[in-house]
């Protein structure tokens, strides 16, 4: 259960630091504005579903995660 928790705290604060505001209601969505135009990101465990209507704005954002976390296998 801790490592869960150390997870999640390390996780937020890294979405946090570029800007994401977390869903009252579910912990596991967050919100950005980016160029005017949202951004979510959910995540089930290290599974993660970027939206946003310009792709470059969900490169940047896996290129950030994959700076903290290491190369990760994308399906667009």
């Amino acid at each position: 259960m801790k490592s869960v928790l150390l997870w999640y705290n390390m996780y937020s604060t890294m979405l946090k630091n570029i800007g994401f505001v977390f869903n009252p209601y579910d912990p596991c969505n967050a919100n950005c504005l980016f160029d005017g135009k949202q951004c979510m990101i959910a995540w089930y465990i290290d599974d993660n579903k970027i939206s946003q209507i310009d792709p470059r704005v969900v490169s940047m954002i896996i290129d950030h995660l994959e700076e903290h976390f290491g190369k990760m296998t994308v399906t667009r």
